[in-house]
């Protein structure tokens, strides 16, 4: 298990180093991530896939995490439509995202399909999304070999 250096992830927010959705082989928590996006000045939010098993329990849960209106369409195509509203005028969001790996066992093209969303959704705001799990693969994102 290896743990982010302290500050490293903020120092890259605050210089605007990253963009996208990334994977971090590190094992990061909700009160780390809180706590490196705060230390950049930015939002933070953690979403939790472990245990989900379907495209429908992912969007619901990313709806609630987000603050998502309730005419949201639960697909996981419209994320990028709502995401936006999500993150702060006046700072940057950083999403802390965990148990991605259990969730392509049980839903491997919907797993795909949502990361691949994600990081059209976050490129073009102030906004990162960090999949944080320390093993396995996760195609089609860019990685970060930084600890």
């Amino acid at each position: 298990m290896v743990r982010p250096n302290s500050g490293l992830l903020a120092a890259m927010l605050r210089g605007n180093l990253l963009s996208g959705a990334l994977r971090w082989k590190v094992t990061f928590t909700p009160e780390l991530v809180a706590q490196e996006a705060a230390m950049a000045n930015w939002k933070s939010a953690w979403i939790e896939l472990a245990g989900i098993k379907s495209a429908n329990e992912v969007t619901a849960e990313v709806a609630r995490v987000l603050g998502f209106p309730d005419f949201f369409s639960g697909e996981i195509e419209s994320i990028k439509e709502f995401l936006g509203d999500a993150v702060p005028e006046d700072s940057g969001l950083l999403i802390g995202i965990s148990g991605w790996q259990e969730f392509a066992k049980f839903a491997p093209s919907e797993a795909t399909r949502f990361a691949e969303v994600l990081d059209a959704s976050v490129v073009n705001l102030s906004a990162v999304a960090i999949f944080c799990d320390p093993s396995g693969n996760l195609a089609g994102l860019a990685e970060l070999s930084l600890a």
